[in-house]
């Protein structure tokens, strides 16, 4: 029972370090140097921490960490700073918790517990950037104030109940392990805008994958311009999720109107899907901050399609609305 104990501290002080490695450190520091807690000797590795120079240097990391992680985009570099110090620091807790084992085990350990860290980090770090798509700031301040509380509140629970903790830490891991995947393809897509809004780099050409997509659809395509999107929310097109790189194309079909296809890339397969033209849509257009914000939908709510286009590209909207002209019943500007 002893070493399970050392073990569920170990994990809670790596999964707690991934959120703010510098929190951890100071308060549990503190908690130490004023005897709030009393270290069973299992855990005497962990007295180092309520040392002078230790809690020097965690406080000032803390109180720079406090104000860049409350201003947006700060934050995010700040985490991408941090992507190689939380989970070495993760890491040294959990083998101070744990104390002196075999030199195995303790790679064994420095491993399991670096991983969790980076997992927790992974998270914190992708919320903040999704974080940071919001208009107004505020969201930054409230976010970055629950991660404190939620960490000085974990601590507290540790020295409760070790046992319980690691149990809530290791739900909170599974929960990293299915949401990063979706997070950080939004969070490639929202860096992928960026790039886009400020390269020189046009890339109005598809890729040769694209090309080879877009003819399996058709036979010897006429391809009148095609432009750089990220998907937004759907509903009706196969194998579209949001948040995917690809392009809008705009294809000349075999009468007067045109045909538009969407191709994108999902788990490494590069894919292409028509957009409908045979029924009545309605298209509209919202300007944003990272590009212009298009949303094609039927009256049925049947079908809709929302994509993301750099700005840079300028008024895509217009060319959308003349390829779908005998399909799209109006323009609307949010």
């Amino acid at each position: 029972m002893e070493t399970l104990d050392q073990l569920a501290v170990g994990l809670g002080f790596a999964t707690l370090a991934g959120i703010n490695l510098y929190l951890v450190t100071f308060v549990t520091g503190l908690a130490i140097r004023f005897h709030w807690v009393m270290l069973d000797e299992r855990f005497a590795d962990l007295q180092v921490l309520g040392n002078t120079p230790v809690l020097a240097v965690a406080g000032v990391c803390l109180l720079a960490e406090t104000f860049a992680d409350k201003v947006p985009w700060v934050d995010t570099f700040w985490d991408a700073v941090h992507t190689v110090i939380r989970p070495v620091g993760g890491g040294l807790l959990a083998l101070s918790a744990i104390g002196t084992t075999q030199p195995e085990y303790d790679v064994i350990i420095a491993l399991v517990a670096g991983g969790a860290t980076l997992m927790s980090h992974g998270l914190k770090a992708g919320t903040r950037v999704v974080v940071n798509g919001a208009p107004e700031p505020v969201s930054n301040f409230v976010v970055s104030t629950a991660e404190d509380m939620a960490v000085i509140g974990g601590l507290a629970l540790m020295k409760a109940d070790p046992k319980l903790f690691a149990g809530l830490c290791v739900v909170f891991l599974l929960l990293c392990f299915i949401l990063l995947p979706k997070i950080f393809r939004r969070v490639h897509a929202c860096g992928w805008l960026l790039w886009k809004n400020f390269s020189r780099d046009s890339g109005d050409g598809l890729s040769p994958a694209q090309h080879s997509a877009l003819i399996a659809q058709l036979a010897d395509p006429q391809v009148l311009w095609s432009v750089p999107v990220v998907t937004g929310r759907g509903r009706g097109l196969a194998s579209v999720r949001s948040w995917l790189v690809g392009r809008l194309v705009a294809v000349q079909g075999p009468s007067s109107r045109s045909r538009m296809f969407f191709i994108g890339k999902s788990w490494g397969r590069t894919f292409c899907t028509e957009l409908p033209s045979d029924r009545p849509l309605v298209l509209r257009h919202e300007p944003g901050w990272l590009g212009e914000k298009l949303t094609l939908c039927d009256p049925a709510g049947t079908f809709s399609a929302e994509f993301c286009v750099p700005g840079r590209e300028g008024m895509v909207h217009r060319r959308v609305a003349a390829a779908l002209s005998g399909s799209v019943q109006g323009l609307l500007s949010a």
